[in-house]
């Protein structure tokens, strides 16, 4: 299996590689239209798409903030909304307040920048937010995903209390076949962002990069980026280098080479894994006989010194052997007398 790293780090790393690839206007339409099969995600015109340069950091919730937001309108009507997407490596049972701490934060900073006198119009309204969490953790999402189900006794008050429903992207949740038919950047990164072996990595970035070969020069170029993030979370430090080398001069039309590449690399880590592991073998096994003779030398030794009919506490301590087994001896010597 591949190498094992801190949690700290792979979610870090997690993290900045997919706010680096959603980043992307273009990319993020496509994890919308491709995972939400709702009319308003296909009003979204990428032209009317505002990536947010804002962090909206809650007090409440220290050292953790949105990660990505985007402004955006429908090709129709001039609906301003916004589209939160919070990152997620691991569950986390307070997501839908922490999602409300933000949103309240959008919704302060809409006010704010408001004139006195359109905000006390009868007909002014805030914009729409729609919350989703990206998660690529091992285990399933088990946190709550409406608001209401935060608050105690929330079945009796019904719709007398606040409620909203955010949307889960679970990555490892969907089947290879449906993210193949997709198609585009963002599930060639779901395929890729999952628990495989080596061969089993390589194997399918060789599938994932003849869709990549097909997309525009910028988004092939992001694409590259991430997978060297990805793939240095997964293989050792010492290939982190090589890894650099290999996806910064990858040319899109190149992809048979950067795989072949890949597999060299790959082979020549498998093939100093297993010297190091016949060495270690090797080691043991030196080690062990060592053990198993010293074990005969002390047992000789003991034999010898029962026969002379020293004692046997002394016989114990002196051959550094447990009295129990001493006893053994002693039984044997005495079953071979008759």
């Amino acid at each position: 299996m591949i190498e094992n790293k801190t949690k700290e780090n792979i979610n870090n790393l997690h993290d900045k590689g997919y706010k680096y690839l959603l980043s992307n206007k273009r990319t993020f339409l496509e994890l919308l239209t491709s995972f939400i099969p709702k009319d308003w995600v296909k009003d979204i015109n990428e032209d009317d798409l505002i990536l947010v340069d804002k962090s909206y950091i809650s007090p409440e919730f220290k050292g953790k903030e949105a990660d990505i937001v985007y402004r955006a309108k429908t090709k129709e009507k001039e609906v301003i909304f916004y589209v939160l997407i919070e990152l997620q490596s691991t569950v986390d049972y307070q997501m839908p307040i922490r999602l409300l701490f933000y949103m309240t934060e959008i919704w302060k900073g809409v006010l704010k920048d408001t004139e006195d006198k359109v905000k006390r119009r009868k007909g002014f309204k805030l914009p729409a937010i729609i919350p989703i969490v990206l998660y690529n953790g091992k285990n399933r999402w088990t946190a709550n995903r409406s608001f209401k189900e935060m608050i105690e006794g929330h079945e009796i008050f019904e719709e007398d209390i606040l409620d909203f429903r955010y949307r889960l992207f679970d990555v490892k949740r969907y089947k290879e076949k449906e993210l193949y038919e997709i198609a585009n950047i963002i599930s060639a990164a779901f395929l890729l962002d999952r628990e495989y072996d080596y061969g089993q990595l390589v194997e399918h970035f060789k599938k994932v990069i003849k869709i990549i070969e097909k997309t525009e020069p910028q988004e092939y170029r992001i694409f590259m980026t991430w997978c060297k993030m990805i793939f240095k979370e997964k293989f050792p430090h010492k290939l982190h280098s090589r890894l650099d080398s290999l996806f910064d001069s990858a040319s899109q039309k190149e992809g048979e080479k950067l795989t072949h590449n890949l597999e060299r690399v790959l082979e020549k880590m498998v093939k100093e894994m297993e010297q190091k592991g016949m060495q270690k073998g090797m080691q043991k096994g030196m080690q062990k006989g060592m053990e198993e003779g010293q074990k005969k030398k002390a047992l000789a030794v003991a034999r010898n010194l029962l026969k002379l009919g020293m004692n046997i506490d002394m016989i114990a301590q002196s051959v550094e052997m447990p009295v129990d087994e001493v006893l053994k001896i002693k039984e044997e010597i005495e079953k071979e007398k008759h």
